[in-house]
């Protein structure tokens, strides 16, 4: 698996197409694709992205549940976790990473931002979840995403 990087850093407060897309980096090095092809949340309008995103994930025979902090003790394996930016002027703008979920312990194993130093107060988690077990077999093995790194 390959690290994705962002290459748009804009919050909130920014036009659309100059907001971050740390989560189409991390869609793209947990899927393995260059980062045009992975889903760009941004290229949605506010509320729509999250229905696209299931739609982009069919294929794949997954589906994406979000868990807040606090609310999971399981095994996710590999997620995106959700932060609050620490370099963005409003905080609450977000940042995810690419992470490992296990016995309810998070733990960062990409952070798209190149230039990142820290990340902010953990929020919650996006789990891909199978929509049934043969396709989700068939894709992958998501239980070592870089052993190959």
């Amino acid at each position: 698996m390959k690290r994705v990087y962002q290459t748009r850093f804009g919050g909130s407060d920014r036009p659309k197409s100059e907001q971050g897309n740390c989560f189409q980096a991390c869609v793209a090095t947990i899927f393995d694709l260059p980062l045009e092809q992975a889903f760009d949340m941004m290229a949605f309008e506010e509320g729509h992205w999250w229905d696209e995103f299931q739609r982009w994930l069919k294929p794949y025979g997954l589906a994406c549940i979000y868990v807040a902090a606090g609310q999971w003790c399981g095994d996710a394996g590999i997620c995106i976790g959700d932060y609050n930016s620490t370099t963005l002027a409003n905080p609450a703008d977000g940042h995810v990473a690419v992470a490992w979920q296990e016995d309810g312990h998070t733990a960062v194993l990409h952070d798209p931002n190149p230039n990142a130093k820290a990340l902010g107060e953990f929020k919650g988690v996006f789990i891909f979840v199978p929509l049934s077990r043969e396709k989700f077999n068939a894709r992958r093995d998501w239980r070592h995403p870089f052993d190959s790194v």
